[in-house]
């Protein structure tokens, strides 16, 4: 990449950041009351995604190692946002999906997030606002066609 390409992606980078602070920062209180770690939000959020899954699958989904999973159910288990139910194809497997609470607990931390984006994008002029869209579905279109799965190289 030449230097006035590097400098852009730079730009591009900064101005990135600054948006997740910027919307991290409205959100915050209801995200620092929670009483789940990060690793535990983690799970819920793969277990949101991904559907009921055994605590393997999780592991795996997540990186971690089979025990750190099963300690990981565990807390969400006790926290009342999963469950633990019996994979009816295989009785020997445990299969893990949100609680009612945990599936109320995503939907309003996704919510919030939404919201706070919502009205930050009202305020752009409309040139603003297109060009974003632009940008934004350039980038999704870079990540679907797996132009940045490669290991990128500086």
């Amino acid at each position: 990449m030449n230097s006035a390409r590097n400098s852009q992606v730079d730009e591009a980078v900064q101005a990135f950041q600054s948006l997740l602070q910027a919307l991290h920062a409205g959100a915050t209180s209801e995200w620092m009351d929670l009483h789940l770690t990060m690793p535990q939000l983690k799970g819920l959020f793969a277990i949101q995604r991904n559907g009921p899954l055994t605590v393997g699958l999780l592991a795996e989904t997540l990186g971690i190692g089979l025990p750190a999973a099963s300690q990981l159910v565990e807390r969400l288990v006790q926290s009342g946002v999963a469950e633990r139910n019996e994979d009816l194809s295989d009785r020997r497997r445990a299969l893990v999906c949100l609680s009612p609470e945990g599936e109320r607990l995503v939907v309003r931390l996704q919510q919030v997030s939404r919201d706070r984006l919502t009205k930050l994008l009202s305020v752009l002029e409309e040139d603003d606002l297109t060009a974003l869209i632009r940008g934004l579905r350039a980038l999704a279109g870079a990540i679907s066609t797996n132009r940045l799965t490669a290991p990128i190289s500086h």
